[in-house]
């Protein structure tokens, strides 16, 4: 993978990724391919910009070795593999009669992540249809949608 350094100081390295653009899925594959690696104690995906910061301890050419030897077949495993997993946690979901789409923000905190932004996104529209449905409606159709909605709740 071609990469060029585009920030640096003491321990921590901005890495710009060169080539075609990553989805939201292969920077996180990504990030799950870096944190395994020796000597890296905290890496940030930016989706939006094409980079990746790191914080490090060792040797910054064998940290750019590592980034510049991952190849597309194991970038495209790793995605496979974050998909399976994901597919595998949703089946638990469900069978313990939780909404598959709940984001457990705690876990998330402890784990160093922060929300990424197509949950932000998602979030923040499904929080306008509620208001504007809230507000544009009328009350027995408020009623109705919302009872629609605890059902659909209850069913999963």
């Amino acid at each position: 993978m071609k990469c060029k350094v585009v920030h640096e100081t003491g321990g921590s390295l901005r890495v710009k990724i060169l080539g075609r653009q990553l989805s939201y899925k292969e920077y996180e594959a990504l990030h799950g391919l870096l944190e395994k690696t020796e000597g890296v104690q905290r890496i940030r995906t930016y989706w939006a910009t094409g980079s990746i910061a790191l914080n490090f301890r060792g040797d910054r050419e064998r940290l750019l070795a590592t980034i510049r030897g991952i190849s597309e077949e194991d970038l495209a495993a790793a995605v496979e593999e974050n998909r399976r997993a994901l597919a595998e946690l949703g089946k638990k979901e469900i069978e313990q009669n939780t909404p598959v789409d709940f984001v457990d923000l705690k876990k998330l905190k402890k784990q160093g992540k922060k929300m990424s932004s197509l949950w932000k996104r998602r979030l923040n529209r499904r929080i306008l249809i509620e208001a504007a449905a809230d507000m544009l409606l009328p009350a027995p159709v408020q009623v109705a949608y919302h009872a629609y909605q605890m059902l659909v709740l209850q069913s999963l």
